[in-house]
């Protein structure tokens, strides 16, 4: 009867395989539709570009569902037969004995991985001889002189472009940039505040489109429209520089031009998290900046006014609040500060920089107390609540 039902459905390169949720880096995330040819030529394009064959062996430690983890973990299976070891969640020690035991190949990782690696200091009880190439998001210079393999920086984003180079690839490129797409139909363009493409060497707005690329918002025409050129680039929203190394154009990650947070590769918009926040009883408002986390690369922190006669929400309490009402659990914001009122520009605007500076100057003022203060005399400022 299986068989019966499965006959009637006929699925298509041009049908939906899965529905992604974007990073929301300008506020609620939005629906990205992905299609079973387009995605299968994505996953193919980072296979060509790192190298990958039906003998190669993979380790994964991330979700499935998500579009990472269908690109290189899922489909590199369906497409070509590659061998993937999967782990529930991201455990460094079993990571490296099950790259030991199964003879891993390469490693991805999108999220907290390398900067946990490169705390880890008992690598010499592990054989990573297997080991040709470790992919991941930043700090590939710093993952290499510590794992002593090759290791390379990549982008990706779930509209529909991934960025890498391989093993083979030259240290600047591989370590300074971000590298190059896999799939020769990309077209790549960095554009300014005006629309124009900026020159060699400049910093633009990444815009890209090609065979992979985003179509449209399901349901969302305003969102496709904003996040569109005129000639039919996706805006990515990242900031990025364009060079040449040994003769191939690569691409450096040089910030972002969106209020938005990277929690270890889970992106997500702070106007989101500051509506849900501001319905808190004690609060009167709410902004959510990125601070820097050695270990995430960013979590949130939120600037609270409250309201008078209240008193303001511990982490847990606030996170206990948000998630009740709706949201993910990686978006509660990890640290609270009070004040008065928010900092503004000369022509009145809230300043979010000035409040990013401000928890970037605290952070550094706390690790530098942390280091002449003993041990248990400093309350945890950061309370995690988890992925």
């Amino acid at each position: 009867a299986a068989r019966r039902r499965l006959a009637d459905i006929a699925i298509g390169p041009g049908d939906v395989l899965s529905f992604q949720l974007s990073g929301g880096t300008t506020g609620i995330p939005k629906i990205i539709p992905r299609f079973h040819g387009e995605y299968l030529g994505h996953s193919e394009g980072w296979m060509r570009c790192f190298g990958i064959t039906a003998d190669s062996r993979l380790v994964w430690s991330l979700p499935l569902i998500h579009n990472a983890g269908q690109l290189y973990a899922l489909i590199p299976v369906l497409l070509m037969g590659v061998s993937v070891v999967l782990l529930p969640r991201v455990d460094i020690r079993r990571m490296l004995e099950l790259v030991e035991r199964h003879r891993v190949t390469h490693a991805l990782s999108i999220g907290p991985v390398a900067p946990q690696l490169i705390a880890y200091t008992d690598l010499a009880r592990h054989d990573l001889s297997s080991l040709r190439h470790f992919a991941t998001m930043s700090r590939a210079g710093s993952l290499e002189a510590h794992l002593g393999v090759p290791c390379s920086n990549l982008f990706g984003i779930t509209e529909g472009l991934l960025l890498g180079a391989p093993a083979s690839a030259p240290a600047a490129m591989r370590h300074d940039t971000q590298g190059y797409s896999g799939e020769p139909a990309d077209e790549i363009s960095l554009r300014g505040p005006d629309g124009a493409e900026v020159a060699l060497g400049e910093v633009g707005e990444l815009c890209f489109r090609g065979p992979s690329s985003l179509r449209g918002y399901y349901g969302a025409p305003d969102a496709t429209r904003d996040g569109m050129t005129a000639d039919g680039f996706v805006r990515t929203g990242d900031m990025m520089r364009a060079r040449m190394v040994d003769g191939q154009l690569c691409y450096a990650f040089e910030g972002r031009m969106r209020d938005n947070i990277n929690r270890g590769g889970e992106k997500f918009g702070c106007e989101e998290v500051e509506a849900i926040v501001s319905r808190h009883p004690a609060v009167a408002d709410a902004k959510l900046v990125p601070m820097p986390d050695p270990i995430y690369g960013e979590r949130g922190c939120v600037y609270l006014i409250v309201r008078p006669g209240h008193a303001a929400p511990s982490v847990p309490e606030l996170a206990g609040f948000v998630v009740t009402a709706g949201l993910a659990k990686f978006k509660c914001p990890e640290r609270i500060e009070v004040v008065d009122e928010f900092p503004v520009t000369r022509v009145g605007k809230l300043d979010k920089m000035a409040l990013r500076r401000m928890i970037a100057a605290k952070l550094a003022e706390e690790d530098a107390a942390s280091a002449v203060t003993p041990a248990g005399a400093l309350v945890d400022r950061l309370q995690p609540v988890g992925r």
